[in-house]
């Protein structure tokens, strides 16, 4: 039991430590861009200071990322941040849609545990479409209040063959370009427990991502 436990807390350790693995120079990106978006506030570049301030934020959670849990409403504002910033990536290639339950905003989850999803289905909904990609993210308490759903589902091409099997297989293949969504996988397992996780499937001409949790109310310092 004791040897199964220290497995389990090195496994996690490990999903921890790949999602904080571009955290290169973190303190001097944040630095850095905090002072070019102070000159453009200065030069009366609004938007891109606006724009500036959105990495930021992103910035300031990567280099936060071994927090142990973080508010719904928290990882939703920076999910909008980073849309924000592939929207001027990819200006008018897609378009947002927010369906988030007021209860399920005080729900606490793993720090940057949407971003992957979405960078997925902006690139691989989007791939090869003639017409904007409709991106809807969602979430909502179980009936019995204590699971917590999120889904995130796009109009677009779809996922090439194999990319379901990433979801559900007991470790990613280094190999696939779907990687993103087998760490945001393993990371909500190891957490919480293997009837919790992540599912991925095709229905009415959307792909469908949705993750499971158990609803945890989230406070200040609550950790594990």
């Amino acid at each position: 039991l004791i040897q199964s436990i220290e497995e389990k807390e090195r496994q996690k350790r490990h999903a921890e430590l790949y999602a904080l693995r571009a955290r290169i120079q973190p303190h001097f990106l944040y630095n850095t861009l905090n002072s070019i978006r102070m000159l453009a506030i200065l030069q009366q570049s609004t938007h891109i200071a606006k724009l500036i301030q959105s990495l930021n934020k992103l910035l300031h959670a990567n280099m936060k990322l071994d927090s142990e849990l973080v508010s719904l409403e928290d990882e939703i504002r920076l999910l909008k941040d980073y849309a924000a910033l592939m929207d001027l990536r990819y200006t008018n290639v897609f378009g947002m849609e927010w369906d988030i339950a007021e209860p399920a905003k005080k729900a606490a989850v793993p720090p940057m545990l949407l971003q992957p999803i979405l960078e997925n289905a902006i690139f691989h909904g989007g791939k090869g479409l003639e017409r904007k990609l409709h991106i809807i993210v969602s979430a909502s308490l179980e009936e019995d209040g204590r699971t917590l759903l999120i889904g995130i589902r796009d109009d677009g091409a779809g996922f090439e063959e194999g990319a379901f099997d990433v979801t559900n297989s007991s470790r990613d293949d280094g190999g696939s370009s779907h990687i993103g969504l087998g760490n945001v996988r393993d990371r909500i397992r190891l957490r919480f427990g293997d009837e919790y996780g992540l599912s991925m499937q095709r229905m009415d001409g959307m792909t469908h991502v949705a993750l499971r949790m158990p609803y945890i109310p989230f406070e200040r310092g609550n950790g594990e």
